[in-house]
C-alpha cells in the first residue's frame, strides 16, 4: 500500500470517528465531508500539510486559526535554543580550541556590506514604519547595530564583537572584544545575541504570499529573480526535495519576477489566480499590534485576504478562501522562519567570520550562491526547524484525537457493560 493510501485511510477513518462522534454528542455541529483529492495525501515528504488536513477533519476550519495562532504567539517564542544548537555545531572548527589569530584582534576583519546583506534587510530605515516591525528596537540587535554602524561610521559594539563602516569601500571591520580562543568566540557570540524576531518572521511570510515588502524596497527585477530562486531553493529543502531548480520553477519565478517587479503579485487563495494585495500600512499596523493571544492572532491572520480584495470570486468564498489563506501562510511561516534564520547578515557574517578564521575565501554576494556553498548549515537548520513545527502541530492533533475519541470510546465500553450484564442477568436467572 502506498503512502498517499495510507494517508487516505487515516483521514476516512477520522471523517468516520468525527461522524460517530457526532452522532453521539447531540449538540455536536454537522460533520465536515472529508476531501480525498486534498494535496496532502499525494505529498510524502510535507508532514506539516497532512496534520492540518488531518485537524480540519477532526474539528473543522476553526483548528486552522487556533494553530496559526499558537504558531505565531508560541511556537516562535520557544525556538531560540534550539536554533541556537544548530549554528554552534555548524561554526565548529577544527582549530576551536586555538587563540584567535592575532591580526584579526588588532586589525579587525573586512566584509563587503552587499555580501553580508544578501536579502537586503539593511536597506530598512529602523525609524520607518517598516523598520518598526523589521528590527528588534526594544532591545540590541544585530541588525540595528549594523545599520547604525553604517549611518554613523563609528565603532559599535554588540555581543562582543566591535563594527566600524568605512563608506570609502563600502565594507564592515569585525574586531572581537576579548582575545579568547576561536570556539568561545562563537559560541560567547551566540549565546549572547537574539537570533529570533517574531515580527520580522510574520513580514517575511506575509511578504512571501502579496510582495509587499519586496515591491516596496523598488528592487531591480534580477534582483526581485535571485530572491525567489533563494525561496524556491529553501521551500524544496523543507519539502525533502533537491535545492536545485528545474525548468518549470524558473520559468514561474521568471513570471513572478515581472509580476512583482511591475508592483503586483498573482496568487491563488481559491478559485484561480488573482491579483493579491496587502498595503505596507496595513501590514505594519497587523504586526505591530498582533499581541500574544493565538486566538485573537488566529482571528487577524485569518481575515487579511478577503479584507483586501475586491474579487468578486474572493468575497464569494470566504470560508474556503480562509482556509487555503492559512494553509499557505503557515508553509509560508516556516519558510520565513529559516529564511529568517540562514539568509541574514548576521549568520551570514559569521560564516564569513569562520571560512576567514580557517583560512577560506569566499566571495557570495546572494542568497542562492550562500545556499549553494553551504547547503550543510542550511539543510540542517532547516530539517530541525521542521521537526520542531511538525512536532508541536502533531502534539495538538493527538489532544484532538483524544476529544474526539472518548466519547465514541465512553459509548462502547456503555454498550459492552450492559452487553456483559444482560448475559450476567441470563445466567444467574
Amino acid at each position: 500500500m502506498s503512502i498517499a493510501d495510507d494517508k487516505k485511510k487515516v483521514l476516512s477513518k477520522i471523517s468516520a470517528l468525527t461522524s460517530l462522534k457526532d452522532s453521539i454528542l447531540a449538540d455536536s455541529k454537522k460533520s465536515n465531508q472529508l476531501n480525498l483529492s486534498i494535496k496532502s495525501v499525494t505529498n510524502k515528504n510535507n508532514a506539516i500539510t497532512f496534520l492540518l488536513d488531518t485537524m480540519k477533519s477532526i474539528i473543522g476550519s476553526d483548528s486552522l486559526k487556533e494553530i496559526t495562532g499558537e504558531l505565531i504567539g508560541g511556537f516562535i517564542d520557544t525556538i531560540e535554543p534550539t536554533v541556537k544548537t544548530a549554528i554552534k555545531k555548524q561554526l565548529t572548527q577544527y582549530n576551536a580550541d586555538s587563540q584567535l589569530p592575532i591580526g584579526f584582534i588588532n586589525d579587525g576583519i573586512n566584509i563587503n556590506v552587499k555580501k553580508i546583506d544578501l536579502d537586503g534587510k539593511l536597506r530598512i530605515n529602523p525609524d520607518s514604519g517598516l523598520g518598526s516591525i523589521t528590527y528588534k528596537l526594544d532591545k540590541p540587535s544585530f541588525n540595528k547595530s549594523m545599520y547604525d554602524a553604517i549611518k554613523t561610521e563609528q565603532s559599535v559594539p554588540y555581543s562582543g564583537l566591535i563594527l566600524k563602516y568605512n563608506s570609502v569601500t563600502d565594507k564592515i571591520n569585525v574586531k572581537p572584544e576579548n582575545n579568547i580562543s576561536i570556539g568561545k568566540f562563537f559560541t560567547d557570540y551566540i549565546d549572547k545575541t537574539t537570533i529570533i524576531n517574531r515580527d520580522e518572521i510574520v513580514t517575511e511570510s506575509l511578504d512571501l504570499l502579496f510582495g509587499t515588502v519586496t515591491i516596496g524596497k523598488q528592487k531591480s527585477e534580477s534582483e526581485i529573480n535571485v530572491n525567489l530562486r533563494t525561496n524556491k531553493m529553501l521551500n524544496n529543502i523543507i519539502n525533502g526535495n533537491s535545492e536545485d531548480l528545474t525548468n518549470s520553477e524558473i520559468s514561474e519565478i521568471e513570471k513572478k519576477s515581472k509580476e512583482l517587479y511591475q508592483g503586483y503579485l498573482n496568487n491563488d487563495f481559491c478559485c484561480g489566480d488573482v491579483i493579491v494585495t496587502y498595503p505596507e500600512a496595513d501590514l505594519i499596523d497587523l504586526v505591530s499590534n498582533l499581541g500574544n493571544d493565538p486566538f485573537v492572532i488566529g482571528n487577524k491572520i485569518s481575515e487579511i485576504p478577503t479584507k483586501n480584495s475586491s474579487d468578486i470570486a474572493l468575497s464569494e468564498n470566504q470560508d474556503a478562501v480562509k482556509d487555503n489563506f492559512l494553509e499557505q501562510f503557515i508553509n509560508s511561516l516556516i519558510l520565513g522562519l529559516i529564511k529568517s534564520i540562514t539568509i541574514s547578515p548576521e549568520i551570514k557574517l559569521l560564516v564569513d567570520i569562520a571560512n576567514q578564521l580557517q583560512g577560506k575565501i569566499t566571495d557570495i554576494e546572494n542568497g542562492v550562491d550562500f545556499i549553494k556553498n553551504n547547503i550543510t548549515l542550511v539543510k540542517c537548520i532547516a530539517i530541525q526547524m521542521v521537526e520542531q513545527m511538525t512536532d508541536f502541530i502533531f502534539k495538538k492533533v493527538t489532544v484532538y484525537l483524544i476529544n474526539l475519541l472518548q466519547p465514541v470510546i465512553k459509548k462502547m465500553i456503555k454498550e459492552k457493560i450492559t452487553q456483559y450484564s444482560d448475559i450476567i442477568k441470563a445466567l444467574i436467572h
